[in-house]
């Protein structure tokens, strides 16, 4: 297979090489970069027998930012296109000239599966915002809230929100009720939620699911955010 190409059997990976190899480089770089400077890319490859290890003919970076897997994996697919563009034209002309990986810093981005949707809400709420908008859309992140005045805890997927101020005098897995909504206490500071959806239901605004499902809610530290598994 790998020699049939009369050019170059070559590939689109969606990460700046040697970096994350393997099945899920965009969700991966997400979830375990979420400084502000984080940066995502992609690279034009040469095929080789071992996974994702082949020298490299191009690549290119992009500002993780506030980017989902969704968004991100549209992104790098339009950055992609256009550097294949190039490379395929300096294959043509003979130009072009790969360069090999290094290897003392590859890495692997292991498949996603629904457990990496489960919120570790010990965790800085900037580490919990990259993995909600990691698994976003899929498979989605997962917590169950044990609200004040429900029989049982309500299971809901999370869209991502918004990191707010510092959470110190709570404990991590608090749930408070305000003015502004929902927000959970992360091992820092709050982090309030957006959209959620509760099973069998459409996304929705978390104020209005308050006023349709919870609206005798207390103010304050109203029940807890459990972490799933």
């Amino acid at each position: 297979v790998l020699a049939a190409p009369r050019l170059a059997p070559i590939n689109v990976h969606a990460s700046l090489l040697p970096r994350y190899r393997g099945a899920a480089p965009i969700q991966r770089a997400i979830m375990e970069n979420w400084g502000p400077d984080a940066q995502s890319g992609v690279a034009i490859m040469r095929v080789a027998s071992r996974l994702d290890a082949g020298p490299v003919y191009a690549d290119a970076a992009l500002p993780i930012g506030e980017h989902t897997a969704g968004s991100l994996h549209d992104a790098l697919a339009h950055l992609g296109a256009e550097l294949l563009v190039r490379v395929l034209n300096d294959l043509l002309d003979g130009r072009a000239v790969a360069r090999e990986q290094d290897e003392s810093r590859a890495d692997y981005a292991a498949k996603i599966s629904k457990e990496d949707g489960y919120i570790d809400w010990e965790r800085p709420a900037a580490e919990v915002h990259a993995r909600i908008r990691g698994v976003t859309p899929w498979p989605g992140a997962h917590a169950a809230f044990a609200l004040t005045g429900e029989a049982e805890a309500l299971h809901l997927l999370l869209a991502p929100g918004e990191v707010g101020e510092s959470a110190e005098d709570a404990n991590p897995g608090d749930v408070r009720h305000d003015a502004r909504g929902l927000s959970v206490a992360c091992g820092d500071c709050w982090y309030r939620l957006s959209l959620v959806r509760p099973q069998g239901r459409k996304d929705m605004p978390v104020r209005d699911f308050i006023n349709g499902r919870l609206r005798d809610l207390p103010e304050g530290i109203c029940g807890r955010a459990l972490r799933l598994g």
